[in-house]
């Protein structure tokens, strides 16, 4: 009887958060506007907030113990979407400072950087910045970004892959239409040593 209980208000509790995900992601009806309009307000302003205490070094246990939450569970949400942001993330708080080298499935095809590519052509082009807008997923990643383009070869990358402290840097992070304004000195407090991000691909003629 006890188990059937637990295991009936499991489903309900995992029902009703997703349709909260739902709504909050996906769902566009007048309910779910507001739903979502006030959430992204009191989420935002409070990471806004805490932005700030982060600038001023005064930054609590709390506030550490949400950034180590909001790491651990925004990596494992945006995987789906973002999988290499979600990896670089996760390698910028919890690595240890080696390489680590992404997928270049979604880089390679990516028109933003096939068209870059064929822009500059054959060199070392470093410290260069993108607009989110003209690559959402490259930008969650690289923003700068450096290309090393040879003949047979293009290498998109970055030798020292760390946050900022600057709390006027802000990073859209978009979940259907909800959407997550994170500042990079947010992670910087929280982050380990800087480590090389590296995506390699063969170049197609």
């Amino acid at each position: 009887m006890i188990k059937s209980v637990a295991l009936k208000f499991l489903v309900v509790i995992g029902l009703t958060a997703s349709l909260l995900v739902l709504s909050l992601t996906t769902l566009n009806d007048p309910f779910s506007k507001r739903l979502r309009s006030s959430t992204e307000l009191v989420l935002n302003g409070y990471l806004s907030q805490m932005a700030l205490r982060a600038d001023q070094n005064a930054l609590n246990w709390f506030d550490r113990l949400v950034l180590h939450g909001f790491t651990v569970g925004g990596a494992m949400l945006a995987y789906p979407l973002y999988p290499e942001a979600s990896q670089a993330l996760w390698n910028c708080v919890y690595g240890n400072g080696e390489a680590v080298e992404l997928s270049a499935d979604y880089f390679k095809e990516s028109p933003f950087l096939r068209k870059k590519v064929a822009q500059l052509g054959i060199g070392d082009h470093r410290e260069m910045g993108l607009k989110q807008a003209e690559d959402w997923r490259t930008s969650l990643v690289f923003n700068p970004y450096n290309l090393r383009i040879t003949r047979d070869s293009v290498e998109l990358y970055y030798p020292a892959m760390h946050f900022k402290s600057n709390p006027k840097i802000v990073t859209q992070v978009p979940f259907g239409r909800f959407t997550v304004k994170f500042r990079d000195n947010l992670v910087a407090a929280i982050q380990g040593p800087p480590y090389r991000l590296y995506a390699r691909w063969k170049r197609e003629e």
